[in-house]
């Protein structure tokens, strides 16, 4: 006898308690339609298949993704500005010190206001970025 299966349509069915509308109470059913052909009939089933556990996990693996991923851009967003000021606070840091070495030296006034100069410039950039 020759018999050969093949599936005609799969859908997912919600069945939960109606004094209930949580997601958690809910169960999910996968419903097939199988027919079998031999040479005299063609007989159609339904075969019914509890997938609750799997579909609850395709959920919560959705909303872990979401997650994972507002984390992300959070975390990103938040790391920007930090990295700037940082960037910032060790160029001032290095001008100050360079400001402090140049005292030190036995300058003229006209290199010691040339040198000055330089530093408020790039003080005024830094600004200007910002």
């Amino acid at each position: 006898m020759d018999k050969t299966f093949f599936q005609a349509k799969k859908f997912t069915i919600s069945v939960d308690d109606s004094s209930t509308q949580n997601f958690e109470s809910k169960q999910f059913f996968e419903i097939t339609l199988q027919k079998l052909k031999s040479n005299l009939e063609e007989v159609s089933c339904l075969k019914f298949t509890d997938v609750t556990i799997k579909v609850k996990h395709d959920h919560i693996e959705g909303k872990s993704h979401i997650l994972e991923t507002i984390n992300a851009t959070v975390s990103h967003e938040m790391r920007n500005p930090i990295n700037s000021i940082i960037s910032q606070n060790i160029k001032i840091e290095y001008l100050v010190n360079y400001l402090l070495n140049t005292l030190e030296e036995n300058l003229t006034l006209e290199e010691l206001k040339t040198k000055v100069r330089g530093v408020l410039e790039e003080l005024r950039k830094s600004n200007k970025i910002m």
